[in-house]
């Protein structure tokens, strides 16, 4: 079987849709595409956004209260340890709806709601593991929306590399979503 009967149209569509994303700065676009959605699940993904933003909205609290309140308490986000390989935990639409996923999609959610909810809310690409910089706060949407301190990521970096990456404060810049 050659390549080429390997791909289909409706591949050609993702990938079409996925660059108009990227150049639009369109990150639920981006990760929608790569997934290959349909045009009604990315319409339900993007409600399904934008009304968890307007509830985060009103939530009472400083933002990371917010996000935590409503992602984690309310909605139930968390990461999949029972099943950390499932492809569909890569799959926004999924995490979506099955509210279980791996940390970057995690962050990503809790990027594009507080996208929605006028909440700066960065990713944070640790060698190892993908967390969220609320403000100045560091936050683990796969831990429950677990705060951490600078100590707690140099333990985590320490501990995903058996001790053999040393820490340096770099690690905590923002990942730009345009590379």
């Amino acid at each position: 079987m050659r390549i080429r009967e390997l791909w289909s149209s409706d591949d050609q569509l993702s990938l079409a849709t996925f660059e108009v994303a990227v150049r639009n700065a369109d990150l639920a676009g981006a990760l929608l595409a790569l997934e290959g959605a349909s045009t009604r699940g990315t319409t339900e993904a993007r409600l399904q956004l934008h009304q968890l933003g307007t509830q985060v909205l009103t939530a009472p609290g400083d933002p990371v209260s917010a996000l935590t309140r409503v992602l984690v308490e309310g909605e139930g986000f968390h990461g999949d340890t029972d099943d950390y390989y499932n492809p569909r935990n890569s799959d926004l639409s999924v995490v979506l709806d099955r509210r279980r996923g791996l940390p970057i999609l995690l962050s990503c959610v809790w990027m594009l709601v507080g996208e929605q909810a006028e909440i700066p809310v960065e990713g944070v690409g640790l060698p190892g593991h993908f967390i969220v910089r609320v403000g100045d706060v560091l936050v683990d949407p796969f831990a429950a929306g677990r705060m951490l301190s600078i100590g707690d990521c140099a333990e985590m970096v320490h501990a995903m590399s058996n001790g053999d990456l040393a820490w340096k404060d770099e690690f905590l810049q923002p990942t730009p979503q345009d590379q």
